[in-house]
């Protein structure tokens, strides 16, 4: 059902019983629950339709928790509105509701920000993280767990910091070298380290898990999940960890919980995550991933016999001689692979067949995420005589040399 009222939308968020939508002009609009002021609109009445956000514009950047709501403007400051029995709205009060935007604390030059169920982070362009609100289990990262704090705090020994996420009391983070540290509650395993415990009030780094280019978890969520970025055509692996009492690793189980990653079954060529209370999200590359193989039957070596393999015409791999192309990123839809002779190879003084994943003539329809392997073999007429001897009759069609000379002797005369 298309949501009512609203377009030009280039970003969208969602809370415990709230929706947001970041419109291309800079405002928000918000629709659903209301009680807190989750939607911004300076009252705290339910709205069935989008309402714009009050006072607000120039943002960039929106997140929604429980009953709050996060936005990034673009001179790098951050606003926030709803609920703030925590303190996680950042303005140095616990006063709640606060139905319209008031800005962050002594916090700017901020790039991106997250919202956990009761608590709010955000990562500055320095790479360092902050964090505001619900404290009890140390979700803030301080080192120093206490109720809660109203005003940001810095994140202890984390730098180098690329993204964040906030879950339901705790924390993760997203190095520049793929790697993630989590901090906060830790009781079913969502922080990763493999050793549960009943909390980590600093970071501690998720074990087994590098090459991340993203991380996803939820406000309400105890499940984290990651999306690696490897060779084709494995690449957008996701792997998760924590609660999954419902299934939402994805592991192909039901077991209580995980307290380091694992892949999720059945899913490749991912390029994005999301997760909710007790699901994930994975969407499927708008890609497809094809290799070309070149196989040399009777080779003969006295000659050279390169080969150019092409895809769509394109020369993918040059001067090949019994390779392959490796898988190359394509888009869905209909594909063509060929070959011309590499450098001092007459195509010619060969049999081609194309086949493997091809047609015969060489075409292929690639479906979304579909990894494909063509073959593209070479016979050699003259091939498959010993070291010192040389063809006296080539072959034809798939057929080698038919007659070969005596080792180290010519061809016999007519």
């Amino acid at each position: 059902m298309q949501v009512q009222n609203l377009n030009g939308v280039i970003a969208v968020a969602a809370g415990g019983e709230q929706s947001l939508a970041l419109k291309s002009d800079g405002t928000v609009w918000a629709w659903g629950r209301n009680d807190v002021g989750q939607l911004g609109d300076g009252t705290t009445a339910e709205r069935h339709t989008p309402v714009q956000v009050h006072t607000l514009n120039g943002v960039t950047a929106i997140a929604a928790g429980q009953a709050h709501n996060l936005a990034l403007k673009s001179d790098g400051t951050v606003w926030a509105w709803g609920g703030n029995d925590a303190g996680q709205l950042g303005d140095g009060t616990t006063t709640t509701p606060r139905p319209s935007p008031v800005q962050v604390h002594n916090l700017n030059g901020v790039t991106c920000v997250a919202a956990g169920d009761n608590h709010s982070l955000a990562r500055k362009s320095d790479g360092t993280v902050w964090a505001w609100g619900g404290n009890g289990d140390g979700q803030l990262g301080d080192g120093n767990p206490t109720s809660f704090r109203p005003s940001p705090v810095q994140v202890h020994n984390l730098s180098g910091v690329t993204a964040v996420a906030g879950g339901a009391e705790y924390s993760l983070a997203l190095k520049s070298d793929g790697t993630v540290w989590a901090w906060g509650a830790d009781d079913l395993g969502q922080l990763g380290d493999g050793n549960p415990t009943s909390f980590r009030p600093s970071p501690v780094q998720v074990i087994s898990l590098t090459g991340v280019t993203a991380i996803a978890v939820s406000g309400e969520a105890l499940h984290t999940l990651a999306l690696k970025i490897t060779s084709p055509p494995f690449a957008g692996i996701v792997e998760a960890w924590g609660w999954n009492f419902s299934g939402q690793l994805g592991d192909g189980t039901t077991v209580f919980s995980r307290p380091s990653p694992a892949p999720v079954a059945t899913v490749s060529a991912a390029e994005a995550i999301a997760t909710g209370t007790r699901h994930s999200l994975a969407v499927g590359a708008r890609r497809a991933y094809l290799n070309v193989r070149n196989i040399l039957v009777h080779p003969d070596i006295h000659h050279r016999r390169l080969f150019n393999l092409r895809i769509d015409g394109v020369v993918v791999r040059a001067n090949d001689n019994g390779g392959n192309t490796g898988f190359q990123s394509l888009s869905p839809g209909i594909h063509t692979v060929d070959e011309t002779g590499g450098m001092g190879t007459p195509l010619s003084a060969f049999e081609v067949v194309i086949g493997g994943d091809c047609a015969a003539d060489g075409t292929i329809n690639l479906g979304l995420a579909a990894v494909k392997t063509c073959t593209i073999t070479n016979y050699d007429h003259v091939g498959g005589c010993g070291g010192t001897s040389i063809c006296c009759e080539p072959g034809d069609g798939t057929k080698g040399c038919l007659v070969c000379s005596k080792p180290g002797k010519g061809c016999p005369g007519p």
